[in-house]
């Protein structure tokens, strides 16, 4: 086995720096990552309607797929007037609906 090599703390500092590296405490990055995703979800339910893409970026529905949101809209669980395709084909779902459903705490 191989003697561990050191290295110099103030070297790896500044390293770190260089590369714009941080240390931080693992329960500090969730709580980050969780407060980065609730302003998202702020953010998109001020608009009228969210890309099917949008809806699973910010976590909206419990869905992991476009699929699922589909699946949904065909069950009839989302309602006819509330998925709408703009003129280049992309489908929408209304923030409205999102609310209905009851997923957001807005």
């Amino acid at each position: 086995m191989a003697a561990p090599q050191l290295i110099n703390i103030a070297e790896f500092v500044s390293y770190l720096k260089s590369e714009g590296l941080v240390i931080v405490r693992g329960d500090e990055l969730v709580n980050q990552q969780a407060s980065a995703l609730r302003l998202l979800q702020r953010k998109y339910m001020k608009k009228d309607s969210l890309t099917f893409k949008q809806v699973i970026d910010a976590q909206l529905l419990p869905v992991k797929a476009k699929k699922t949101i589909q699946r949904w809209y065909d069950e009839g669980k989302i309602k006819k007037g509330e998925v709408i395709s703009t003129s280049k084909g992309v489908r929408m779902i209304m923030t409205s609906a999102i609310r209905r459903l009851g997923y957001t705490e807005m």
